[in-house]
């Protein structure tokens, strides 16, 4: 195999992964495979939206007063 079959097939290899969605599933919704009254998932977006306000709260008060950063 050549440097020039190597180059084309890894760059049909970038080219094929780049054609999928960049991201994994919505997160809006539960997946097949999770319940929406499982308590784990409940508890993980509550954590996770708690932990996200909390961090942006914190960036708006940084970029106000510059006060952590």
């Amino acid at each position: 195999m050549t440097n020039d079959d190597k180059s084309r097939l890894l760059l049909k290899r970038v080219a094929d992964e780049q054609s999928g969605p960049m991201s994994g599933p919505p997160l809006v919704a539960p997946s097949h495979d999770q319940d929406a009254s499982d308590p784990v998932v409940i508890w993980g977006k509550r954590i996770g939206r708690i932990a996200g306000y909390c961090i942006l709260i914190m960036l708006a008060i940084n970029l106000a007063t510059g006060w952590f950063f």
